[in-house]
C-alpha cells in the first residue's frame, strides 16, 4: 500500500515544484499533458514504473521515447519554442522525482533555433507607430506600450492586475501630472518594478475609463488587460459579467496580427515560420532598453526597471 500511495505522489511532486509562476505551471502542465496523450495514457503516475530507478535499460527507453516524441514535434512542423517547453517539462517531471536522465543526450535531437541571430533587434519609432496605428483597440495600444515604453516581457502581461498600478507624481511637472508605477510578477520570485511613461499612463487611462463606461469592475484584482467584449451585445453588464484574464499565448497572437496589418511581418509557410519572426514581442523590449541607453540612464537603474535583476537601485528614481 505504501508503495502504490508513493506512485501517485510522481505528479504531485510535479505540480508543488513548479513555483509560484501562474505561466509556468500553465505551461508544464499542458506541455506534460500533451506528451501523455501522444503516449496513450491517462495518468501521468505511469511514466515512472518501478524498475526505472534500477535499470539503466529502463531509463535508455524513456530516453528513447523522449526522442521519439521531439522526432514527432519536429516532422509536424512545431515551432522551436514549442519543442523546447515540451521538453523541458518532460525532464523536469523526471528530474524532481529523482530520475537522472540524460538532457544533454536528449537536447541534440531538438531543432535548431533559427530566430536567435534576430532576437536582440529592437524596432525603429516608426515601426513602433505602425505598430500603435494598427491596434484595434485601446488595449491593444495599452500592450504594446506596456512593453515599448516600461521594457515589460510579454510574459509579464497576463497576471498584471489593476492592483499592480499606484500613481506617482514626478516633481518638476504640473501638480496634476502623473505617472504609474508597476509592480511586475508581484509576489513571485522574479517581483520587480518599473515606471510608465505619460505617454502609457494616458493610454492606461483612457482603456480604463472605456471599461468603466461599460460597467466592468475596476477591483484591484481585476486584470489590467482582460478579454476583448461587445457591451452593445449584451449591455452595460457585459465587461464585468465577462472579465477574465488573457492567456500568454493570446498576447502572442495578437501582436503577430498587429505585425501583419502594420507591414511589419509576411505571412509564410509552416517551414519558414521561425526565419520571418525577425522582432516579434521582444523587439519592442529592447527598444525601452536602447532608449534608455540613449538617455545615459544609470546601468543598475536601468537593469532594474527592466528586471534584470532584482536588487538594483531603481529607487532613486521615485
Amino acid at each position: 500500500m505504501q508503495k502504490q500511495n508513493q506512485q501517485q505522489q510522481f505528479y504531485k511532486t510535479f505540480i508543488d515544484s513548479l513555483g509560484k509562476s501562474r505561466e509556468t505551471k500553465k505551461s508544464y502542465v499542458y506541455s506534460l499533458k500533451k506528451y501523455c496523450q501522444w503516449l496513450g495514457i491517462d495518468d501521468p503516475n505511469t511514466l515512472i514504473n518501478k524498475d526505472i530507478h534500477t535499470s539503466t535499460k529502463a531509463i535508455a527507453q524513456v530516453e528513447d521515447k523522449i526522442i521519439e516524441y521531439i522526432t514527432y514535434l519536429k516532422n509536424n512542423n512545431q515551432s522551436f519554442n514549442t519543442i523546447h517547453v515540451r521538453n523541458a517539462a518532460i525532464t523536469h517531471f523526471y528530474t524532481i522525482n529523482r530520475i537522472n536522465l540524460n538532457r544533454t543526450y536528449i537536447s541534440k535531437f531538438k531543432p535548431i533555433n533559427r530566430k536567435v541571430r534576430n532576437n536582440d533587434k529592437a524596432y525603429t519609432h516608426k515601426q513602433i507607430e505602425k505598430l500603435l496605428d494598427s491596434a484595434i483597440s485601446e488595449r491593444d495600444r495599452v500592450m504594446v506600450l506596456l512593453m515599448a515604453s516600461a521594457g515589460l516581457r510579454i510574459g509579464a502581461l497576463p497576471s498584471l492586475t489593476i492592483g499592480n498600478l499606484s500613481k506617482v507624481y514626478p516633481s518638476g511637472y504640473p501638480p496634476d501630472s502623473y505617472i504609474y508605477k508597476i509592480v511586475v510578477y508581484d509576489k513571485e520570485p522574479e517581483q520587480y518594478y518599473t515606471f510608465t511613461t505619460f505617454e502609457l499612463a494616458s493610454a492606461i487611462d483612457a482603456y480604463l475609463a472605456h471599461r468603466k463606461r461599460n460597467g466592468d469592475e475596476l477591483k484591484p484584482e481585476a486584470p489590467l488587460l482582460r478579454n476583448h467584449f461587445d457591451a452593445n451585445s449584451k449591455g452595460a453588464r457585459a465587461a464585468a459579467d465577462e472579465q477574465k484574464f488573457i492567456a500568454h499565448r493570446s498576447f502572442h497572437n495578437t501582436i503577430d496580427r498587429m505585425l501583419v496589418r502594420a507591414g511589419l511581418k509576411v505571412v509564410r509557410s509552416w517551414e519558414n515560420r521561425e526565419l520571418n519572426e525577425v522582432m516579434a514581442s521582444h523587439g519592442l523590449r529592447k527598444f525601452c532598453i536602447t532608449q534608455m541607453k540613449k538617455a545615459m540612464v544609470d546601468f543598475n537603474d536601468r537593469e532594474a526597471l527592466v528586471g534584470q535583476n532584482n536588487v538594483g537601485s531603481a529607487q532613486t528614481l521615485v
